[in-house]
């Protein structure tokens, strides 16, 4: 990963690594390397040697958060070289600050403020919080559904976080930040839940094209879609997707289409559009929830007059019996909603 540490100008680089013996069933040494990037030039700065392989890293409050095995450690960086490893007391070094046990197999990080994501091999998702007074690391919340996580991502703000696990499913849980009982608060409920059908290997914010054009507000359907968010996904198929996030009106338009799509295009070779997109990890199958079906929602691009036809009637019927509020009636008309299509598509 690139960083900066505190205090201290220009960027570095960290990388690392685990020594590999064919007697070991897992590496029981690794290393933190430092190098320093200035000018168009790597310069080793510093290395640190840890008890154990390392998955992953994420910068965190001018410091560097890891996962080493079953643990999370945060280390600063020394420029002085004070730290007792130090071989003159001179050299820049990394200094363990704290950490937190409890955990199978730390996979994934990913950092916001003073909270860290971890993405486990077996207990999914946790939040912990580093105190920087205290020097020290807390857990302050859990997904405790057991899932096998690939990657993690940070969705919205301290609240949302997004999960890739191991049996080509993706899920949202949020923090109970409202609730009245500390137990509850320590406990993230889920959001979404969805079969992607492939393995995702990372997830980056971002998006591939610009933020859909305004369009004309006097429209019969109001405005354009409202896209809150968008994070990229990098695939072990070597596919590149999006997830992007809506208002509720917009969500509530999709959804309404993609019911509509589900029987324009009942499903292949025997199984329908529902069943393959309900999350199933083996252990555990609940339906599709709160996540679209981008892909079969621009279908409808491919569909012949007839079909449009009867895809319109069965969004408007579904969206003003399910979604509508206050008894409004809306009529989207085929330019609507193809127009809402094409802005998504746009998007990617």
């Amino acid at each position: 990963m690139t960083c900066t540490f505190e205090g201290i100008p220009g960027e570095f680089f960290v990388v690392g690594t685990a020594y590999v013996k064919p007697e070991e069933i897992e590496p029981s040494k690794g290393r933190l390397l430092v190098f320093k990037i200035e000018n168009r030039t790597v310069t080793f700065v510093a290395e640190k040697e840890v008890k154990g392989a390392i998955f992953t890293l994420a910068p965190l409050r001018g410091k560097i958060v890891a996962g080493i095995g079953c643990k999370v450690q945060v280390y600063k960086f020394n420029p002085t070289g004070a730290d007792s490893t130090s071989i003159d007391r001179q050299t820049p070094s990394l200094e363990h600050e704290c950490g937190h046990h409890g955990h199978v197999l730390v996979l994934c990080l990913k950092t916001i403020g003073d909270f860290v994501l971890v993405g486990d091999l077996y207990r999914s998702l946790s939040v912990l919080k580093y105190k920087s007074t205290d020097g020290a690391l807390e857990e302050v919340a859990r997904d405790f559904t057991s899932n096998q996580m690939r990657a993690v991502e940070v969705m919205d703000g301290y609240e949302c976080f997004l999960g890739a696990e191991e049996f080509g499913n993706i899920f949202v849980v949020k923090r109970q930040l409202d609730a009245t009982l500390e137990e509850e608060k320590t406990k993230m409920i889920s959001q979404g839940e969805f079969h992607l059908g492939d393995y995702v290997n990372v997830f980056r914010h971002g998006m591939l094209n610009s933020q859909p054009t305004d369009v004309d507000k006097s429209s019969s359907a109001g405005n354009s879609i409202n896209i809150k968010g968008s994070i990229m996904y990098g695939t072990m198929s070597g596919a590149i997707g999006a997830l992007l996030e809506l208002d509720e009106e917009s969500f509530n338009f999709f959804a309404a289409l993609e019911i509509a799509m589900k029987r324009a295009f009942p499903g292949v070779i025997g199984m329908n559009h529902q069943d393959w997109r309900d999350f199933n990890n083996g252990r555990r199958q609940v339906a599709q929830k709160n996540i679209i079906d981008g892909d079969l929602v621009e279908r409808i691009m491919d569909l012949e007059k007839i079909e449009l036809d009867k895809v319109i009637v069965d969004t408007n019927t579904t969206y003003n019996s399910r979604f509508s509020k206050n008894d409004t009636t809306k009529a989207f008309t085929l330019e609507d909603i193809l127009r809402r299509v094409e802005d998504i598509a746009r998007c990617h």
